[in-house]
């Protein structure tokens, strides 16, 4: 009897303790979510790619920087978020994706790109990339769009109420 009663104590013990777990976790989860932690920083909401819009074949080993010089980016912003469009960025064909990270310096956001291809081939693509980020503050921001190591685009953008 006493076995079952010192189990039956260990039992709600752990239970209490598993409740307590995944309630932090849950409210961990809505701060996070939520940007309490990255106050007053950009926050990326999601980034995409399309399809290859048409291949060019080359013989240079890197097919990162041909051709950048055709991009075009559009832009639109709702409250704090800005919506960035590019297209005719040239990246391999044989990609798997296109990782995206935003960092941010005062007022200047650096959106770096990154290829990702593991079995790269010889030839090139035009992509379309759809980045959406939030800025922390409403104000000017200098928004530059980073390849690797080399700056395709840059534009002041003034996000108004």
């Amino acid at each position: 009897m006493y076995d079952c009663y010192l189990m039956n104590i260990i039992y709600k013990t752990l239970k209490n303790r598993l409740y307590l777990i995944m309630i932090f976790c849950f409210l961990f989860y809505v701060a996070c979510d939520s940007g309490l932690f990255s106050k007053g920083k950009v926050r990326l909401i999601s980034s995409s790619h399309g399809r290859c819009e048409g291949r060019m074949n080359t013989d240079v080993g890197d097919t990162r920087s041909i051709k950048q010089d055709s991009i075009e980016v559009v832009y639109a912003i709702k409250e704090k978020e800005v919506v960035l469009v590019q297209k005719n960025t040239f990246f391999n064909c044989c990609l798997d994706t296109i990782l995206v990270e935003l960092t941010q310096q005062n007022n200047t956001i650096k959106i770096t790109e990154h290829e990702i291809a593991t079995n790269p081939c010889r030839c090139i693509c035009p992509y379309s990339v759809n980045i959406i980020f939030k800025v922390p503050d409403y104000g000017a921001y200098n928004v530059e769009i980073w390849i690797e190591d080399r700056v395709i685009w840059k534009k002041e953008i003034n996000v108004n109420r």
